[in-house]
């Protein structure tokens, strides 16, 4: 069996195949909840074949952290 290594993987979360960033664009879930759905997704995508999943997981990441760090300074 090939596999097609230009197939995007996607984080089913709710029965629902999400990219990390529909994830970190969501507006229905806390920042505190797309946090832990982008690091789940990192522990499940943990294989060398997944670095894009895990590279765009990492960028969401880093954006939200930012985010929280800004809003804890004000």
């Amino acid at each position: 069996m090939s596999e097609d290594r230009n197939v995007s993987v996607y984080f089913n979360a709710g029965a629902i195949a999400r990219t990390p960033s529909e994830i970190a664009n969501d507006p229905t879930l806390s920042n505190a909840r797309k946090i832990e759905l982008l690091k789940s997704m990192k522990e499940h995508h943990a294989a060398p074949e997944d670095r894009g999943v895990l590279r765009d997981a990492d960028l969401e990441l880093e954006k939200l952290l930012e985010l929280n760090s800004l809003a804890h300074e004000h």
